[in-house]
């Protein structure tokens, strides 16, 4: 079974029974470009590993909600605080020896459960109210995603990304939150994160925009969630004519917030110190109409689902004078509003 729910910033839609399906990477953008003459839109999720599923829909059609069942879920790191502890002194050495300027360190936690992937996706999106909720079936996994973080927009021929740097706890209280506030937008670490990961993604929108036309619109915005702070930039540019917009996000991805600067380099060394791998964690969900509009978001605080195993990845920038303690905190911080669904 293929099915797919859509609640974000921007679509609403749900639907099942694909009119066609790419799974194969190398045909991805002639895939769409297929389906968008027949009008169709298409739902499609890319893993951190390049893995592809893409559906295109003639229609939107309703679902019936669930009710859902009691049952507790109690989430649990596959990786201990020590490898996790040496995984973050190997990251800290490459940047102490010039490798990487940052890089995102990530690990997955783990639980089992009989619960429904629509009963998770209903509880998820009791307990966060993000710019992206989406719900994905496939025959071999279902993406349960409540993600804050866009990848990239395209309307016509803009193009946009927001990528997101600096993270700080929600506080108790509107005093505390404030304090957190504060405290975030002070912090010249925070700061220097979302700086060098702006910088990449100016670079990155650079190879597929016209000369000239990538701007820096917003810069240490806030962006509130259920269970912390984040701060954001936001980059456009004008797309280059002969670019289809999924050429742009193939070439865009995986995203700078979620690997590290320098992109090429960061991604040799997770590959080396993460003890798994990410799967669609870190990935992107993407949705492209037959006007060539865009929306996509990075795959963070999602739940991916193979059976009644469910992951939970989980992560955050390391830079220089990063403290294990503290990173290690803010990743479960990070995950807070689903520790106990």
């Amino acid at each position: 079974m293929y099915k797919v729910i859509l609640k974000n910033k921007w679509k609403n839609f749900s639907g099942q029974n694909p009119a066609a399906i790419c799974e194969n990477p190398d045909d991805l953008v002639a895939f769409a470009k297929e389906q968008q003459e027949l009008g169709n839109f298409i739902v499609g999720a890319i893993s951190y590993e390049s893995e592809v599923i893409a559906m295109s829909f003639e229609k939107s059609e309703e679902f019936q909600l669930q009710n859902c069942s009691t049952e507790k879920i109690q989430f649990s790191p596959t990786t201990s605080k020590t490898e996790y502890n040496k995984a973050f002194s190997k990251v800290k050495n490459h940047i102490e020896a010039g490798d990487i300027y940052q890089m995102n360190l990530t690990y997955q936690l783990q639980a089992e459960s009989k619960l429904s992937g629509m009963e998770l996706f209903q509880r998820v999106m009791a307990k966060n109210s993000v710019d992206y909720l989406a719900y994905i079936v496939t025959p071999n996994f279902e993406l349960i995603c409540a993600s804050p973080e866009n990848f990239i927009n395209i309307r016509g021929r803009e193009i946009e990304t927001s990528p997101i740097k600096g993270t700080r706890p929600r506080g108790e209280n509107e005093q505390e939150d404030k304090e957190q506030i504060a405290d975030l937008l002070s912090s010249e670490k925070e700061a220097a994160e979302l700086n060098m990961i702006t910088d990449l993604l100016r670079n990155d929108l650079g190879k597929v925009a016209k000369t000239g036309t990538v701007k820096l619109q917003e810069h240490r915005a806030l962006s509130k969630c259920p269970t912390v702070w984040h701060t954001y930039s936001r980059i456009t540019a004008e797309l280059k004519k002969e670019t289809h917009p999924l050429e742009a996000l193939l070439s865009m991805f995986p995203g700078g917030s979620i690997t590290g600067c320098p992109k090429k380099r960061a991604r040799q060394i997770i590959t080396e110190v993460e003890v798994e791998k990410r799967d669609f964690y870190t990935g992107c969900i993407f949705t492209l109409e037959a006007n060539g509009d865009l929306d996509s978001s990075i795959i963070i605080r999602t739940i991916v689902k193979r059976g009644n195993k469910l992951s939970l990845g989980v992560g955050g920038g390391i830079v220089y004078d990063s403290k294990v303690e503290d990173e290690y905190k803010e990743t479960l911080e990070k995950a807070k509003s689903f520790m106990n669904l």
